[in-house]
């Protein structure tokens, strides 16, 4: 089977590579088929296309789009879409938006919590502020000496009900999957393992997604172990969802380099046959 990654991010989102960067690092990796999935952000893209066709990889386009479920927030990706799509890029604008005022809001309560000079820090530290992320604040968190790491940030900070946390954006499960369709693309749910829910509650979720017209889950992904992938698989075969795989990477220090996670299962459909 072709060694395939359809979700990476670069520093147009909370990446910390140049695409032409994180090109180079797939192909060392024997990465065939490479998809750039930026946080509700495509304006990578272009470089990234350029960089696979030098590179001899395939290029998917992707973004992975936050949306709204409940209290929580989930992942969409969307891969192979029309880039120019006037609604798609419309709705990324709104969201990018918000993240702009969510992070401020942020930086706000941390500040309050005795953390202050988050949204300065941070400004002029990314590449794009209009994509400043949790993963950022928590880089910065570290970097100030607040917290010793990641899952410490997010575990008393800034995960889901944390103090810190603050919403993303208000558009919901099935309004971004009918977005991406409307452009053309192939509606993924991001690595569903991660978002720990109740097997009633993930049941709702799959139920909702697939009601929207999703067509694929993420069954193996860097945020997923070898138990999560077996009752992924079980899951997508018996609804009948097609497979997406990806690393999920976000820079050198991530879990897995590209195209390093783990295999998909032969029994399953993969999204990339659509390709």
């Amino acid at each position: 089977m072709e060694l395939v990654d359809l979700h990476t991010h670069s520093c147009y989102s909370d990446g910390s590579l140049m695409p032409s960067d994180l090109v180079a690092l797939a192909k060392k990796q024997g990465v065939q088929i490479l998809s750039l999935t930026d946080h509700d952000e495509i304006a990578g893209l272009a470089l990234m296309k350029e960089a696979t066709e030098k590179a001899g990889i395939k290029f998917i386009p992707g973004v992975e789009i936050t949306a709204n479920w409940g209290s929580r927030s989930i992942h969409v990706v969307g891969l192979n879409f029309d880039q120019e799509n006037t609604f798609l890029i419309e709705f990324l604008e709104k969201i990018r938006s918000d993240r702009k005022s969510r992070a401020q809001k942020m930086a706000s309560i941390l500040s309050n919590l005795g953390m202050p000079g988050a949204w300065e820090g941070l400004e002029s530290a990314v590449t794009n502020p209009n994509l400043i992320s949790r993963k950022h604040f928590a880089d910065w968190m570290i970097a100030q000496g607040f917290v010793k790491t990641h899952q410490e940030a997010f575990d008393k900070w800034l995960g889901d009900q944390c103090p810190a946390y603050v919403p993303c954006t208000q558009n919901k499960i099935k309004e971004t999957v009918q977005v991406i369709l409307q452009a053309g693309g192939v509606p993924v749910l991001a690595h569903p393992g991660r978002y720990k829910l109740e097997e009633w509650a993930l049941q709702e979720l799959l139920d909702e997604f697939k009601n929207s017209g999703g067509i694929a889950i993420e069954v193996c992904s860097g945020s997923h172990n070898a138990s999560d992938v077996s009752k992924f698989t079980k899951i997508a075969f018996e609804e009948g969802f097609e497979a997406s795989s990806g690393s999920d990477f976000h820079s050198r220090a991530s879990k897995f380099m590209p195209g390093c996670q783990l295999s998909l299962p032969e029994t399953l459909v993969p999204v990339w046959h659509r390709f």
